[in-house]
Parts: structure tokens; C-alpha cells; sequence
């Protein structure tokens, strides 16, 4: 007897692909839920929060000829970051022993100017650099009023 199509025969066709799609699609809900618990696999499904510059930071700006010692203060407002610096006086007059922070971070890299307010001899100081939360390691370069070269690497570590 050849097969016929029928409504009864049509109706477990039909019932047959509608038990099948429901199948996948519990096992895809089952898979993914399993691995939103699985801890290697976390990092898919959330984000990582990124690092904070607020705060107080101390460190150092290294040149091939001097160290300069820095203490910042920094205030982040999402991107943007402003504060100020203070230096021991005697170091580098280019940085003075005071001055004004200005820069932009985006996840755990930032830019950010060092501009003195007390230099007998001020140079603007460019740093790039990356922050993870607890140290920021950077290097810089700047011309003071004497057309003078600076550049270098630093860090700065979290009080």
C-alpha cells in the first residue's frame, strides 16, 4: 500500500517537528544557562569593571639623567580625570613643586598632562600609560621654555 498523506499523518508529521524544534530549543537554553555558571566562561556574559585613577598616587618620572619624584591627586568624572601634583622642591624645575593634572582615561589606559604652576622653566608634560586599579606605569615627553627635550618612563602606585 503506498504512503498517503493525510490529515491524521500530517498532524505526527507536524507534531514530530514540533517536539523536535521544542528539543533544541530546551537544550540551547539548558547549554547557555550551564555556561553562565561556569567560571571560565564569565567573562562572556559580564563585564569587568575598569579601573579607577581616583585617588591619591605617588611615584616616579625617570629620565636618562634625573628621577623626579610626584605625589598626585586625581578625580575621575567618567572619562575625563583632573587633579593636581606636588614635588619635593630641589628636583627638576620643570616640574615645579606644584601643578595642575588634565587628561582623558578609557578602560585601563589614560592620557594625562602634568602643567606646573611654579616653574622657573615650565614644561607641560605629556603621560601615556596603562592603570589597572593600583599602579600606572607610563612614559612622557615634554619641551620646556628653553626648547629643552624631556622624556622618559615613570609609575605610580595607589596610597
Amino acid at each position: 500500500m503506498p504512503w498517503r498523506l493525510t490529515r491524521r499523518t500530517l498532524g505526527v508529521v507536524m507534531n514530530r517537528q514540533s517536539i523536535g524544534f521544542l528539543g533544541l530549543l530546551l537544550l540551547t537554553v539548558v547549554g547557555l544557562s550551564a555556561c553562565k555558571r561556569d567560571k571560565h566562561l564569565t567573562g562572556i556574559f559580564t563585564r569587568k569593571p575598569e579601573p579607577s585613577v581616583n585617588g591619591t598616587w605617588t611615584g616616579a618620572l625617570n629620565t636618562a639623567s634625573a628621577t623626579a619624584s610626584l605625589s598626585i591627586t586625581i578625580v575621575q568624572d567618567t572619562l575625563n580625570i583632573r587633579g593636581t601634583y606636588t614635588a619635593p622642591s630641589g628636583q627638576a624645575s620643570v616640574f615645579g613643586t606644584e601643578g595642575r593634572v588634565d587628561g582623558v582615561t578609557t578602560g585601563e589606559s589614560f592620557l594625562m598632562t602634568l602643567d606646573p604652576d611654579d616653574a622657573a622653566c615650565p614644561a607641560d608634560i605629556d603621560l601615556s600609560g596603562t592603570n589597572d586599579g593600583s599602579e600606572m606605569e607610563f612614559s612622557f615627553s615634554g619641551v620646556d621654555c628653553a626648547s629643552a627635550a624631556y622624556s622618559g618612563q615613570g609609575y605610580f602606585t595607589k596610597n
